[in-house]
């Protein structure tokens, strides 16, 4: 500094400190509103239908105890749901940006789990981890074009467009991209700032996380068994009336394949019979 310069305005600080303390104030009177709590609450609900879910497919998968033990997807449940739960974390505490990427990892170890399951049924762990590391691309989700999954031709062809959109979104926030910077910028120039989210800004994203669930459910019950699935839906899911997933239209897709069976015709008439005495 030379003799000609100002000192620095240090009150420069006590603004931006007392501006925080205004946005902050403001912040707190909208995540008291409803639309906020409205939001959060749906969060916690797909949250918890999620992993409710996932645990019952282990419970499932566990009456042949060698194929869950080398079972790729299986084995990886209790890593799945730990992202599960650090992605409700970082919304409500308005990281959305590091949730995007958790998003991604969670789609993409579903899909290449699945994809080493499947085309490597015979192997044990072990060496299933080991065909993961040598045989699957690190870079992309490619392999998503040759799993099985329950859906004739042209549903999967529109599952496989899903999946690859909703992995194509979380990517721009995994690296330095244009549309990140540009969100974060735009957001900024009106006063939404980091952990100060909208309403509509939760919800957004909570759509986006209700269409990941259901795919990676989807992935996950295409690693059952038909019978175990079966079970899945007609003991349990038919029981869960508000289980959220039920909206879902690929797993309307999966439920409608037990349609014939007898508990699923036997309780549809039940309910039917007991709607009409209700008349």
């Amino acid at each position: 500094m030379t003799n000609g310069d100002a000192p620095p305005d240090f009150h420069f600080f006590t603004k931006i400190d007392d501006r925080k303390a205004e946005l902050t104030r403001q912040h707190e009177t909208t995540r008291q509103s409803k639309e906020f709590q409205d939001q959060v609450r749906y969060l916690r609900r797909i949250t918890r239908d999620f992993l409710k879910s996932t645990q019952i497919c282990w419970f499932a998968a566990t009456r042949y105890k060698p194929f869950v033990d080398n079972s790729l997807v299986f084995r990886s449940i209790d890593d799945l749901n730990q992202s599960v739960v650090a992605l409700q974390t970082l919304i409500e505490e308005g990281m959305l940006t590091p949730a995007h990427r958790e998003m991604r990892y969670i789609l993409e170890s579903s899909i290449k789990n699945l994809f080493v399951d499947q085309k490597a049924p015979t192997r044990n762990f072990e060496e299933k981890v080991m065909f993961l590391h040598e045989q699957v691309p690190r870079s992309s989700i490619s392999v998503v074009d040759d799993l099985y999954m329950p859906f004739d031709d042209e549903l999967k062809t529109t599952f496989i467009a899903d999946i690859k959109g909703i992995y194509s979104r979380a990517c721009a926030y995994v690296h330095p991209s244009k549309i990140q910077v540009d969100e974060r910028v735009s957001l900024a120039s009106i006063d939404v700032y980091i952990g100060f989210e909208r309403p509509k800004d939760l919800e957004r994203i909570n759509k986006e996380l209700f269409r990941l669930y259901e795919a990676t459910l989807v992935l996950v019950f295409s690693a059952l068994d038909r019978s175990s699935l079966g079970d899945i839906f007609i003991q349990w899911l038919d029981d869960e009336q508000n289980w959220r997933f039920h909206k879902g239209k690929y797993i309307k897709a999966i439920s409608s394949i037990f349609d014939y069976k007898m508990e699923r015709k036997e309780r549809k008439t039940i309910n039917k019979s007991n709607s009409g005495n209700a008349a």
